[in-house]
């Protein structure tokens, strides 16, 4: 019993977990996709949590470990009016080195929307696998990522 309630109280981690996650994420995603999409996502479900699963298959998207979290207190409070939505911008404005140490997820999650967008529009299947499984991991890491805060984060009297 107490080893059951430990593995509740403790974040999540491992490879096993996430990868838990990522199967997760990918079939609520497909579940509420309309019909057409649906029924192609469907079809690729096993191929989607492949690719998310394991970065090695990427080919030229390289995986790098700061794409896949981002540390939003280093910007001051919610909603985060200083950091600018655009990559761009949040460059000039903090620089490269910062935005690379405090994590760059929430624009890799923008790019990869942006890039299955494109595959889908120039009909390049292949592409459009590979970039909605990158898609897919990112949004798993940013859920992982508000559920590891929200854990840690203290409770008030205020907050009931």
């Amino acid at each position: 019993m107490g080893i059951l309630l430990l593995l509740l109280v403790l974040p999540p981690s491992g490879a096993a977990w996430e990868d838990a996650a990522q199967r997760l994420v990918i079939s609520n995603a497909v579940l509420i996709l309309p019909p057409p999409l649906r029924t192609y996502f469907e079809d690729q479900r096993n191929t989607l949590v492949q690719l998310a699963t394991d970065p090695s298959q990427w080919g030229m998207e390289p995986f790098r470990p700061q794409n896949g979290y981002v540390r939003l207190d280093e910007y001051g409070r919610y909603p985060f009016v200083e950091l600018p939505r655009d990559y761009n911008a949040a460059v000039r404005k903090f620089g490269r080195t910062k935005l690379t140490r405090n994590g760059t997820l929430p624009w890799h999650i923008g790019t990869y929307a942006l890039k299955l967008e494109e595959a889908f529009r120039a009909q390049q299947w292949d592409q459009v696998k590979l970039c909605a499984a990158i898609l897919a991991r990112y949004v798993a890491e940013q859920e992982r990522t508000d559920r590891l805060r929200t854990r840690a984060a203290p409770v008030t009297s205020a907050d009931g």
